[in-house]
């Protein structure tokens, strides 16, 4: 059995209220009042706290505190052409490549995002779109694409987040495009693949960048 760390729960606990927006109201917090919330001593603490920092989470400084900032428009804009550079490439890739176990395994994460919808859960939703669109780019075979893409979306999490809690019809819809990005890569054709991860990306660029 693999044994858990206090670090670990501190840097899922942690990452998990940062991602879903609970210190967006202050934007910032200190190592003092991190150790009092979970009740643990500041050595995990400190440590989930560096660990996070390396992620582009959040901004330690000394004697002031930890500061959470919200990606700027500029850098929302850049971090979504980059995931999109990346993702169109793969999955052109993805669609010679893909094995009947693949499917399998997206299927199954459909199946999970289609519950996480049913009982009304975006967080849990957020993190099967997550794992779906990080498989898509594995079978690319390119680690520092999956790499680059896991941070790019952890740090675009909480507008995702925020947009399906206001509106969570979107989810289902979102939901569908996965279907259909599935179907298309399951007959081989490129070009359709190519073409349904287009309209996923282009449905996404307008509900994250309209006010």
């Amino acid at each position: 059995m693999k044994k858990t760390y206090l670090k670990d729960v501190a840097y899922q606990k942690l990452k998990e209220k940062i991602l879903t927006g609970h210190y967006s109201d202050k934007n910032h917090t200190s190592e003092n009042e991190l150790v009092e919330e979970f009740e643990m001593s500041r050595t995990p603490i400190r440590e989930a706290l560096q660990r996070l920092q390396a992620e582009g989470l959040l901004k330690i400084y000394s004697n002031q505190g930890v500061f959470f900032h919200s990606p700027s428009l500029k850098v929302t804009h850049d971090l979504f052409e980059m995931r999109m550079a990346i993702e169109m490439f793969a999955i052109r890739k993805a669609a010679q490549l893909i094995t009947k176990q693949n499917i399998v395994e997206l299927e199954e994460n459909l199946a999970l995002q289609r519950e996480a919808i049913d009982q009304e859960d975006t967080y849990t939703y957020l993190q099967h779109d997550m794992q779906f669109h990080r498989s898509l780019v594995g079978i690319s075979d390119n680690d520092m694409f999956v790499q680059t893409m896991i941070n790019i979306r952890e740090r675009m999490f909480y507008q995702a987040y925020t947009i399906l809690k206001k509106n969570p019809a979107r989810m289902l819809l979102s939901h569908e495009e996965h279907i259909a990005i599935l179907n298309a890569l399951q007959t081989g054709n490129a070009e359709n693949v190519i073409k349904q991860m287009d309209v996923h990306f282009e449905k996404g660029r307008i509900e994250l960048f309209t006010p």
